[in-house]
């Protein structure tokens, strides 16, 4: 439950119940992970884009910035159909956990773990993004959880 709604989200489709209007809203992406901050949800789909959800239009809306994209796309460690481990709220900030591919092999995990940190801002009817750092925390992920303390 979210701003009395009730939200399905599952790999490839999302749903959005309104408890007090008997209606659904459907929406197709392909999403990964999601969190909640400052009342608003924040996803990153299968395709490395991050998204907020919009209430009022009921929509998934891309997070602007070049850092963004940059991220996204990075040729080497870019977020763009690569294994997502986690996206967290980090003291009202997205902590962004995810696997890079290896140079050797393009369709197997390259076993480092890598973290970005992104503050967001609220302009309007947008939402910004700018990474505040991103690097390799990690160079194995065989593990199957953890616990980050701040």
């Amino acid at each position: 439950m979210f701003e009395e709604k009730m939200y399905a989200i599952a790999e490839k489709k999302s749903y959005a119940y309104d408890t007090q209007v008997v209606e659904t809203h459907r929406n197709f992406r392909f999403i990964n992970d999601w969190c909640v901050i400052e009342d608003v949800m924040y996803c990153f789909t299968t395709s490395g884009y991050c998204m907020w959800y919009d209430s009022k239009t009921r929509d998934w809306i891309d997070v602007k910035g070049s850092d963004m994209e940059l991220l996204r796309m990075h040729r080497t460690c870019g977020l763009a159909w690569r294994p997502m481990l986690r996206i967290l709220n980090l003291g009202g900030k997205l902590l962004v956990m995810w696997i890079p591919e290896s140079k050797r092999n393009k369709r197997e995990p390259e076993g480092r773990i890598w973290c970005a940190k992104i503050a967001l801002e609220k302009r309007e009817s947008e939402v910004w993004g700018k990474i505040e750092w991103a690097n390799s925390v990690y160079d194995s992920y065989w593990f199957s959880s953890c616990v980050v303390s701040i």
